[in-house]
C-alpha cells in the first residue's frame, strides 16, 4: 500500500491485480493512453491539454482504462462524458476558491468520503450523509460538487477498486433535506454520471434511516433501474449490514474498527487542502468549465 498525502490510501498490490485481471501491461497502457490523447485531439469541444500536464493527464486516462476493464471504447465514451457533464452541469463544478471552500460551513456539514480500507473482493466505500439536521444548512447543489471533487480526487490518486458500495449515513437526515432536490434534475445528473464515472455498484446501504426513508426510495422508482433498485438495502439495525460489510471497514460510527465518522471527516477536510491532488482537479474545471 502507498499513501499519497497522509489522508488517501491507494493499494498498489490491488492495481497489479487490476492489471491481471484486466491483461493489462505497462506496453498496452502506454500505446492505448496515446490512442486516446490521439482521439482527444480531434475533439472540439476538449480543452488543449499543454505538455506540462501530459504525465497527470495519462495518469487520468489510465484510470478510466481501469474503470472500463482495459476497453479503449469505452474510455473515450466516459470522457467525453465527464468533459459534456462538466459543461452540461457547469454549477456544480464552479468553485471560485477551493481553499474558501472546504473551510465554510457548507462543507462541514456534509459528510462525504471514500473509506480507508479495501474490502476483500476488492471494492472501495463511499459514505455520505449530513453532519445536521439542520435542512437550512443543506444545499444539494454542494451534494453533487462534493461526490464529483471526492471521485476526482480518487481517479487523480489512482483507481485501485473494481466497484463501489455506496453507505448513506442517514442518521441526521429529515423530510427537509430530502424534499430540496428536484428528482428531474437528480435523474439527469445520475444518468450521465454513470457514464462518466463508469464504476460498478456493488451495493447501496442506507443506515440509521428515520421512518419516511421506505417510502422516499418508492418515490424514486421511476427514477432509478430495476437493476439499481434491486440494490437498495435499508438497515434497520446494523447487524444486517456487517455480513455485507465487515466490521474492518467500516468506521467506528456503525460498529467498525476503522476512525470515527468525525476522525474521518477531520481527515477528508485535509485531503480537500492538499495541493498536490487539488492542483489538477481545479486545472482540469478551469479548463472545462471555463
Amino acid at each position: 500500500m502507498v499513501v499519497l498525502s497522509d489522508k488517501i490510501y491507494v493499494d498498489l498490490e490491488a492495481i497489479r491485480k487490476l492489471y491481471d485481471e484486466y491483461n493489462m501491461t505497462a506496453e498496452g497502457v502506454h500505446k492505448d493512453v496515446a490512442d486516446i490523447r490521439q482521439w482527444m485531439s480531434t475533439q472540439s469541444h476538449f480543452p488543449r491539454i499543454p505538455p506540462s500536464k501530459d504525465e497527470e493527464i495519462n495518469h487520468w486516462i489510465e484510470g478510466f482504462l481501469r474503470l472500463t476493464k482495459n476497453n479503449v471504447e469505452k474510455t473515450k465514451i466516459a470522457i467525453n462524458s465527464y468533459i459534456k457533464g462538466k459543461n452540461l452541469f457547469s454549477e456544480i463544478c464552479s468553485i471560485t476558491d477551493f481553499q474558501s471552500y472546504v473551510h465554510s460551513d457548507v462543507f462541514d456539514n456534509l459528510y462525504m468520503m471514500i473509506l480507508p480500507k479495501l474490502t476483500s473482493d476488492g471494492l472501495r466505500i463511499l459514505l455520505y450523509g449530513v453532519t445536521s439536521d439542520d435542512a437550512s444548512l443543506f444545499q444539494p447543489i454542494h451534494f453533487f460538487r462534493r461526490m464529483t471533487m471526492v471521485l476526482d480526487i480518487q481517479q487523480k490518486a489512482g483507481i485501485d477498486f473494481t466497484g463501489i458500495h455506496v453507505i448513506i449515513y442517514a442518521r441526521n437526515g429529515t423530510f427537509g433535506h430530502l424534499a430540496q432536490f428536484d428528482l428531474v434534475f437528480l435523474k439527469k445528473v445520475f444518468k450521465l454520471a454513470r457514464k462518466a464515472y463508469p464504476i460498478r455498484l456493488k451495493h447501496t446501504h442506507i443506515v440509521f434511516a428515520p421512518t419516511f426513508i421506505e417510502a422516499a426510495v418508492k418515490l424514486m422508482k421511476p427514477f432509478i433501474s430495476k437493476k439499481l433498485m434491486s440494490r437498495i438495502s435499508i438497515h434497520k439495525d446494523l447487524e444486517t449490514l456487517w455480513p455485507m460489510i465487515p466490521k474492518e471497514n467500516l468506521p467506528a460510527d456503525l460498529g467498525g474498527t476503522l476512525p470515527t465518522l468525525q476522525e474521518l471527516h477531520r481527515r477528508t477536510f485535509s485531503l480537500f487542502k492538499n495541493t498536490f491532488l487539488m492542483a489538477f482537479i481545479a486545472y482540469m474545471i478551469e479548463k472545462i468549465c471555463s
